[in-house]
């Protein structure tokens, strides 16, 4: 996965999605020497007790606290039910430094817009940007 989808690690859950009870964490460095591809990942991934994590709800200032001080480059996110809510990394906390003007909704995330044109064909676009999420869309009729 690291290599298919560009991560340099990701949280490994009971049920391999968000909301999944924390069992653990695979970064690149636990990669790097494994020549045989049949590892497990539970095998060689950090285990849930020798990790850093937050409680749900922390901001940001304090997750950069964390992870300055801990110098690590991934906390997770979980509630008390030790279930992963979400994973900040150093690389969203600098961006968030570097581009504080940056649009954001009220949960601290990005907005997406994305234009469309007025032809017919724009109108399944308009429906697959609203699937996927989109947070505004401009019309643009010129």
């Amino acid at each position: 996965m690291i290599q298919e989808h560009g991560f340099s690690g990701f949280p490994v859950t009971s049920t391999g999605l968000t909301g999944g009870n924390l069992l653990g964490i695979i970064t690149g460095r636990d990669m790097d020497f494994i020549s045989d591809p049949s590892t497990k990942i539970k095998e060689i991934m950090t285990k849930r007790d020798d990790l850093v994590v937050a409680d749900y709800g922390i901001n940001l200032d304090d997750a950069y606290k964390i992870m300055s001080d801990t110098k690590m480059g991934k906390l997770p996110i979980v509630n008390q039910d030790n279930e992963l809510m979400s994973l900040i990394s150093r690389t969203d906390l600098k961006k968030s430094r570097d581009f504080p003007s940056s649009t954001k909704g009220e949960d601290g995330k990005l907005l997406v817009g994305a234009a469309i044109g007025t032809r017919d064909t724009d109108k399944e676009r308009l429906e697959c940007l609203v699937k996927a999420g989109v947070d505004i869309v401009v019309i643009d009729s010129s």
